[in-house]
């Protein structure tokens, strides 16, 4: 680079400096004035610290719509457990759809409802099923279908179901099967023992306290997916035990009015043996007239061959030892067996 003669270098950088420092001195004071005219007004809230807003703003970042989802789910849950609680705490008379029947549930000991008609029921609806359930499972099926053959009662294609529970209230179930299958089958076996009981109970009261219960379970088992077919087969099986049932107890009044002691329980018995016949006749089984009276006569001839036999025992006895006491059953038994010889 080649120099300017007539000019000095040095002189032109110190106007130059001088003229870059005039400017930033007044850029500065520029600043300055701006700085000093825009002022800004800074404003100290109260303190005071919102809770609620703090709240929402805690749940905003904490992503609290999934955390609430949990929470309410987990309190419906409870509230349905409470009124699921509450349900099973509730007398059960009459049939609710809500409510459906579970097996053998008025055996159980519940507290009071604190409505003296309600307690008054399910006490007596209690002591009724109770009775049923002794009365019918007091005697094992086999002895009825035994007593059944010694009166030449064809049974052959009767479809009689053995019973799940025994005497003593033991379930006699399949293993390996579901809740829902066991309580399918123990309601199928209540029915069947509440349409036996109905069928030998005498007081009307608790004829419609086992109707009631009954008409309960049918329609939980109809809720649980059983047809129409399945309960007729039931209480079909039930009436053919009922029916040998009765025949039982019919074999046994024969006898005890055999051994009976005095005219008085001889005329009590004569009439529960015409009790019994009316309500075997009254069983509809298809057993025709002919054969109810050939039950009758049957159990006539036996009450009379067990009679004789008994008498010439006696007689036998007196003989070798004579007895006040045993003469006058002497003179008893002939007179008895005098009755059931013309009978």
């Amino acid at each position: 680079m080649t120099s300017n003669p007539g000019i000095n270098p040095n002189i032109i950088n110190s106007e130059q400096s001088q003229s870059m420092a005039a400017s930033s001195a007044m850029i500065t004071t520029g600043l300055e004035k701006e700085l000093k005219t825009n002022k800004t007004n800074i404003v100290i809230n109260d303190p005071k610290i919102n809770l609620k807003q703090l709240e929402e703003n805690i749940k905003k970042l904490s992503h609290s719509s999934s955390i609430e989802q949990i929470r309410k789910k987990e309190e419906k849950k409870k509230r349905e457990e409470q009124r699921e609680k509450q349900k099973r705490q509730q007398p059960k008379i009459f049939y609710s759809a809500t409510r459906p029947a579970e097996p053998f549930e008025w055996n159980e000991k519940k507290s009071k409802s604190g409505n003296f008609i309600v307690d008054l029921f399910l006490n007596l609806q209690q002591r009724v099923l109770q009775k049923v359930f002794n009365l019918v499972l007091r005697h094992e099926l086999n002895e009825s279908i035994k007593i059944a053959n010694e009166l030449k009662i064809d049974i052959k294609d009767w479809n009689l179901e053995k019973f799940m529970v025994n005497s003593k209230g033991e379930m006699l179930l399949p293993s390996g099967i579901s809740e829902k299958e066991i309580k399918y089958l123990l309601l199928r076996e209540e029915l069947k023992i509440l349409e036996i009981g109905e069928l030998l109970e005498d007081n009307w009261i608790h004829s419609q306290i086992i109707r009631l219960r009954k008409q309960y379970v049918v329609s939980t088992l109809y809720a649980m997916g059983a047809e129409n077919e399945e309960v007729a087969q039931i209480l079909t099986s039930a009436k053919q035990i009922a029916w040998l049932k009765l025949i039982t107890q019919l074999k046994s009044t024969h006898l005890k009015r055999v051994f009976c002691g005095s005219k008085k329980d001889f005329d009590y018995f004569t009439k529960v043996i015409s009790c019994y016949t009316q309500k075997i006749r009254k069983i509809d089984i298809a057993i025709p007239e002919e054969g109810v009276k050939w039950i009758k006569y049957r159990l006539e001839k036996l009450a009379f061959e067990t009679a004789h036999f008994k008498l010439e025992l006696l007689q036998s006895m007196q003989k070798l030892n004579h007895n006040k006491e045993r003469e006058e059953n002497i003179k008893w038994l002939k007179h008895t067996v005098g009755q059931l010889q013309h009978s």
